[in-house]
């Protein structure tokens, strides 16, 4: 991916994603509550573009070793933001 890409997920690609890599998946609701809460870094990550109820885009800042396959984000950029996302759901 160029600098500056940005790769959208639904929430249940997310989830899928995240249960392959044995984290708890995440929704709307419980990532809404992350955003707003203050002690949470993930709004200070620069990670997540944008989010709605149909999923998020995530802000790559990077470039990626990894070319993209089919619309879909490096497994770098997912394993970033599954870490993030799950982090407090533990």
């Amino acid at each position: 991916m160029n600098k500056g890409s940005v790769a959208p997920l639904t929430w249940s690609a997310l989830s899928q994603e995240l249960a392959q890599r044995h984290a708890p998946g995440i929704e709307y609701q419980r990532f809404l509550a992350r955003w707003n809460d203050p002690q949470d870094p993930i709004k200070q990550s620069g990670l997540v573009k944008k989010f709605d109820k149909n999923g998020l885009v995530i802000d790559t800042n990077s470039p990626s070793d990894e070319p993209e396959v089919q619309g879909q984000p490096a497994p770098d950029v997912l394993d970033r933001t599954a870490m993030s996302a799950t982090k407090r759901a533990q």
